[in-house]
């Protein structure tokens, strides 16, 4: 834009080029989207999912531990088979939910949410180990609780499906310890005045 001294009646040009004029937009519409997200707390609730994503996980284990979960099976591997069940996929998308909340902020309870997240990968790589074990079990009368929990597939299938649920928990492991550990610190991306 040109500068005029004040008491000119000219028109003010605009002589920046049609991808000056875009980059600018662009780049106001961006930091209006980062004000949006710092005012609406998206970090308290991302550390709210994941608190309720955990308090699932704690209560389905805690039921198998007890033997509470169904009466007159009290077997470890009954028991086993529902810790395995906690290693599901839909418990890895939850963490990723958390962690895509908490991911644009700074503050304690987005590092806490990610930490949850990261313990919440963990958690589900343990339960999928458990549920290799469960898949390869020989149950001694060949019918019952483990068949009717994890289906009647071939072993290794089972085994597999346990194998690429903890995949999906690998990946929440490795982008939670990047967000956590990475060693440079996460700032604002800056746009370069033109001049």
């Amino acid at each position: 834009m040109n500068d005029l001294e004040p008491g000119d009646d000219l028109p003010i040009i605009d002589v920046r080029s049609p991808a000056e004029r875009i980059g600018e937009s662009g780049r106001a519409g961006f930091e209006r989207l980062q004000q949006r997200f710092r005012a609406s707390h998206l970090d308290i609730a991302a550390l709210a999912w994941m608190l309720f994503l955990l308090g699932v996980i704690a209560l389905q284990v805690y039921s198998a531990a007890r033997g509470t979960a169904l009466p007159g099976f009290e077997s470890g591997w009954e028991k086993a088979t529902i810790i395995a069940q906690t290693g599901s996929l839909v418990f890895s998308f939850g963490a990723v939910i958390g962690i895509a909340l908490a991911f644009s902020y700074t503050t304690a309870a987005a590092r806490a949410a990610i930490w949850m997240a990261l313990v919440t990968g963990a958690w589900i790589v343990i339960a999928n180990v458990v549920g290799i074990a469960v898949a390869f079990h020989d149950e001694p009368n060949g019918s019952g609780f483990l068949t009717f929990t994890r289906g009647t597939e071939d072993k290794v299938v089972q085994a597999l499906i346990s194998v690429m649920e903890a995949g999906f928990a690998l990946v929440v492991i490795v982008v939670a310890c990047n967000l956590l550990f990475s060693s440079r610190a996460r700032v604002e991306p800056e746009v370069a005045e033109v001049s």
